[in-house]
């Protein structure tokens, strides 16, 4: 049985081509595209990727994400997404391919304007990221139709992957 770390590496790495399917699949053209005005648009959803995965780094290393010194990418364009979500995300593989079991569940916390937001271990917090990402990432896919595009697998076959 595979305990937290390794089950999250196996998931990590399993969801990296999917995160990469739905990012490729989007229309070039039209990523100002947004189903509501509250909502972000395109690429702005999809800069998550790039932003969120070099986000890991300083909670799996120092245990402390201090969301008031991070500043996100502004993409322009999804290659750039892609190429940034890729070497991060080799980045986050490799480092906790390196972290004892002790290290991944030692403490991490996630701070605003010196106000304590979230305490969880590292590897709680490592999951919590994974699956917000995986939210962004469903969000995204309702996007891809009404842009023009044609929505990929993502856990199986999707009506354009037919």
């Amino acid at each position: 049985m595979k305990n937290s770390k390794e089950l999250f590496l196996s998931t990590f790495v399993g969801e990296l081509p999917v995160f990469e399917r739905v990012l490729k699949a989007l229309p070039k053209k039209n990523l100002d595209y947004t189903p509501h005005k509250v909502s972000k648009t395109a690429i702005q959803l999809a800069s998550n990727f790039g932003n969120e995965t070099m986000m890991f780094m300083p909670f799996l290393k120092d245990g402390l994400l201090d969301f008031s010194k991070v500043k996100g990418k502004e993409y322009k364009n999804v290659a750039a997404i892609i190429k940034d979500f890729k070497a991060n995300s080799k980045k986050v593989v490799a480092f906790v391919k390196k972290m004892t079991n002790a290290q991944w569940d030692s403490t991490a916390k996630m701070s605003m304007d010196g106000k304590n937001e979230w305490k969880d271990t590292r590897g709680g917090m490592a999951w919590g990221f994974l699956v917000d990402m995986i939210h962004h990432r469903g969000q995204l896919s309702t996007y891809i139709r009404p842009m023009g595009g044609k929505v990929p697998s993502i856990y199986g076959p999707s009506a354009d992957s037919k």
